[in-house]
């Protein structure tokens, strides 16, 4: 979301008092290394263009995405943010859906980072 401050105030007085915004976000701040590789790999097995170093890509993401913190920080003036739920995420980054089951694997084997996140913010009465 861009401009992210101006696009949550916007949320903050479309959301009722009392009322819930649900945040499923990829947790930039999460994307390492192993995490890009994974990502580039499974995507190039789909025949998609990939880019070629996942260090380099990983960086780049970190560079131009909000991190999830911001997020949280800039909803928090409207909305009492809940602690997030850590999960799988890059099976939704333009990968097949199937790939779901061996994220979740790696991400409890300790082989990738979990890069989503997903929590309640309720609106402030």
């Amino acid at each position: 979301m861009n401009p992210l401050p101006e696009s949550l105030a916007r949320l903050g007085r479309l959301v009722g008092s009392g009322g819930r915004l649900v945040v499923d976000e990829f947790d930039v701040e999460r994307f390492d290394e192993r995490a890009a590789r994974w990502w580039i790999e499974q995507g190039l097995e789909q025949r998609r263009e990939r880019p070629q170093n996942a260090a380099a890509f990983a960086d780049e993401m970190r560079g131009h995405l909000h991190p999830l913190l911001r997020v949280a920080d800039a909803l928090a003036p409207w909305f009492d943010v809940g602690l997030p739920v850590r999960g799988a995420y890059l099976h939704r980054w333009d990968l097949t859906p199937g790939l779901r089951d061996s994220e979740e694997a790696l991400i409890a084997a300790g082989r990738l980072p979990a890069t989503g996140a997903r929590f309640v913010a309720t609106r402030h009465y």
